[in-house]
């Protein structure tokens, strides 16, 4: 029985232990079901709000970029959470439509903090994705941030330590929890960057990054 107001999850990845825990574990939001793969979660047509997939999942669906479309087009908020750590693959997620990318390194709490951001609208990204954001934004530079997100950015992916402190955004008012101005700014480049990519081709990307000839379209 869904609690009322939480929001509901459908966890698909092949580790059964995984599954058995997720509901457990994300004590904020109701985990309606779990899958091994991909393939039975589209068959099966789940209510949920968010799919929590791993991409390795993506087995009976075609590549990790074809799952991702398949389950948009049945009107699910995708979020992977993958301890994948190619770039080409996560970014072709990306690329097709995933509202958010977290690592399984991570703690619960951010976990349920990505879920929570994706039910409200707006995209998560996980430090691999940063890394190819400030890559982009140097060598493209049409991704639009502003100085505090850059210095974000750049204190987040780890270049330019000595340059960041001072143009740092401070959080304004003594009601905000600390960090609120950096969590802005993060989420402002999630954006950004997902917007970005819509209107790139995959060659365009894969030189942009130096990626191999195919890298990028073999897992869209």
């Amino acid at each position: 029985m869904q609690a009322e107001g939480r929001a509901r999850v459908v966890a698909v990845d092949p580790d059964v232990v995984l599954l058995s825990g997720l509901p457990l574990l994300l004590d904020e939001f109701d985990v309606v079901a779990g899958y091994t793969d991909a393939r039975r979660c589209v068959d099966r047509e789940p209510r949920a709000d968010v799919i929590l997939v791993e991409v390795a999942a993506s087995d009976g669906l075609g590549s990790p970029g074809a799952m991702v479309r398949r389950l948009i087009a049945q009107g699910y908020r995708v979020c992977i959470y993958t301890s994948q750590k190619r770039p080409q693959v996560i970014l072709g997620c990306l690329m097709a439509g995933a509202r958010g990318v977290v690592d399984k390194s991570g703690s619960v709490e951010h976990l349920q903090q990505a879920l929570a951001d994706i039910v409200a609208g707006r995209i998560v990204i996980n430090p691999v994705l940063m890394r190819l954001a400030e890559l982009a934004d140097r060598r493209d530079g049409v991704i639009a941030l502003n100085d505090g997100e850059r210095a974000v950015l750049l204190r987040y992916t780890g270049a330019a330590q000595a340059e960041v402190g001072a143009a740092m955004p401070r959080d304004r008012g003594s009601d905000e929890e600390p960090g609120t101005g950096e969590r802005a700014a993060v989420q402002a480049i999630a954006e950004k960057f997902s917007d970005y990519l819509q209107g790139r081709t995959a060659a365009d990307l894969e030189y942009l990054f130096g990626f191999a000839d195919g890298d990028l379209s073999d897992w869209d």
